[in-house]
């Protein structure tokens, strides 16, 4: 049973011919990446997703120039759906070759000896599939890598991507791609690798710390939050005090001055008490206190009967003068 086809970085060219996945369903590896195919992707490579098959964990046809569209029967491959059963999966002793994969946004080799330490890997990029994205490449939970850019694909991110938890390395690149990204994207914990650059999408990016790399982003105008210098309208609305806020804010002052004249006015009544019930108990005080309002009383007196006895003086000289 034929379990490894293997065609990579050839100069193959014309349409992938129809008999490829027809009785293959013990295909662990499809590699025809780095060709020159065109046309669609044969139906009949949707056999390789029986559920008979739960051996493939590497489908690569990147850097071709593909059209059309993504088939959904992709999510109907079962080995990246559940986890391959290992009284299944075996390893390969009389081939001893490598084949090269992009993981995590670099060019990986990957000896093959046992397919069980293979990553589960799915690479459309570099074609030209157009559409949209199919929900039904959600169900592959097992993948480890998923790369479908540099495409013309449409539309907006499935919302079910946050599934797909062991994901380490996604690329949905150098497409069309518009909405917003889906909050679930943020759950997955194991992802390094998160290329989401050259789109048109919008809205706030979601918080978690595996995507929080401005290079992830970048070429999406309408997209907002950090990391990008760009701030969303709710971030600046949380940030600039409301009018109810400024109302409060206004209420509470106007309160703190209230008790402040409150204060003051409740201090000179105390004040000016204390100094009363002190003059009427103490009478030494209170014949000091008389004696000197009587001096202060005296020298006033005086002060003005001089200014004014100055002043009819200077009065009179102008007078005369004149």
């Amino acid at each position: 049973m034929l379990s490894i086809l293997d065609l990579g970085e050839n100069a193959l060219s014309g349409e992938i011919p129809s008999w490829i996945g027809k009785g293959l369903v013990g295909l662990e590896i499809l590699s025809l990446r780095s060709n020159r195919f065109n046309g669609t992707i044969p139906p009949k490579v949707c056999d390789m997703g029986h559920m008979a098959n739960l051996h493939l964990h590497i489908l690569d046809v990147s850097q071709n120039n593909l059209s059309g569209t993504i088939p959904t029967c992709f999510g109907n491959f079962f080995g990246m759906v559940v986890f391959n059963d290992p009284f299944r999966a075996r390893a390969i002793d009389v081939y001893r070759d490598t084949i090269m994969q992009v993981i995590k946004g670099r060019d990986l080799k990957y000896r093959i000896r046992d397919v069980r330490e293979l990553p589960f890997n799915l690479d459309l990029s570099g074609n030209n599939f157009v559409s949209q994205i199919p929900e039904e490449l959600m169900l592959l939970t097992e993948l480890i890598g998923l790369n479908i850019s540099r495409n013309h694909l449409i539309g907006k991110i499935p919302e079910n991507i946050g599934q797909m938890k062991r994901l380490e390395s996604l690329d949905f690149s150098s497409n069309h791609l518009s909405g917003s990204i889906p909050p679930s994207i943020s759950a997955i914990s194991t992802l390094a690798i998160l290329d989401l650059s050259f789109n048109n999408l919008s809205g706030a990016i979601p918080s978690g710390t595996q995507l929080q790399t401005n290079s992830s982003y970048i070429g999406n105008s309408e997209l907002c939050g950090f990391p990008l210098e760009k701030k969303c309208f709710h971030d600046e609305q949380s940030q600039a005090p409301s009018h109810n806020d400024l109302k409060g804010q206004a209420e509470k002052d106007d309160l703190k001055i209230n008790w402040f004249y409150i204060g003051i006015v409740s201090g000179f009544v105390v004040g000016n008490w204390g100094v009363y019930v002190v003059l009427l108990l103490k009478k030494t005080w209170r014949r000091a206190y008389f004696r000197f309002c009587d001096d202060i009383y005296d020298k006033l007196f005086v002060f003005v009967a001089e200014r004014g006895v100055r002043l009819k003086i200077k009065l009179k000289c102008s007078e005369v003068q004149d």
